[in-house]
């Protein structure tokens, strides 16, 4: 079978293609943050996900978690099973929906993390204006708007 040694005309250039780089952003800051969270507090990536959420909007359910966070319902439940077992988050059913909270040591992990949550947001911003920050934020939200499914929240 022919191979290809030479690079197809008119491929696509990672520079001039915005997935590409979306993707490339996203695995570096996901890959950095993943390490540091293990590393320095014993979570993984996603679960300080859904202690950020549940910090941001206590009471969420499953589903709520999965759509807020853009997480398949699979990781979510793995990650919510894992928090409720190591005693950060703890679930009511007040009418027979389990409504997920962060316990008193949820909210001390997410105190700890938050610092360094923002310290990788301001090596991620680093060099961009206000305005510019403004300006990226509004464009990740058009962006989002322009692919997310319907019934996906804001």
């Amino acid at each position: 079978m022919p191979i290809h040694h030479n690079a197809i005309p008119g491929a696509l250039q990672t520079d001039q293609y915005a997935p590409a780089y979306l993707a490339l952003v996203s695995n570096a800051m996901s890959w950095g943050t993943s390490m540091l969270l293990r590393e320095s507090f014993g979570i993984g990536l996603n679960d300080w996900r859904v202690i950020a959420a549940l910090a941001m909007r206590p009471g969420l359910t499953s589903g709520g978690l999965t759509q807020l966070l853009g997480l398949t319902k699979s990781v979510v439940s793995r990650s919510t099973t894992a928090l409720i077992d190591s005693g950060l988050v703890g679930s009511e059913e007040p009418d027979g929906t389990r409504c997920l909270y962060l316990t008193d040591q949820g909210a001390d992990v997410y105190e700890r993390v938050l610092p360094a949550a923002r310290e990788r947001q301001e090596t991620l911003l680093a060099g961009f204006t206000p305005q510019e920050r403004a300006e990226l934020m509004g464009y990740l939200m058009r962006m989002y708007r322009n692919l997310k499914p319907p019934t996906s929240p804001e």
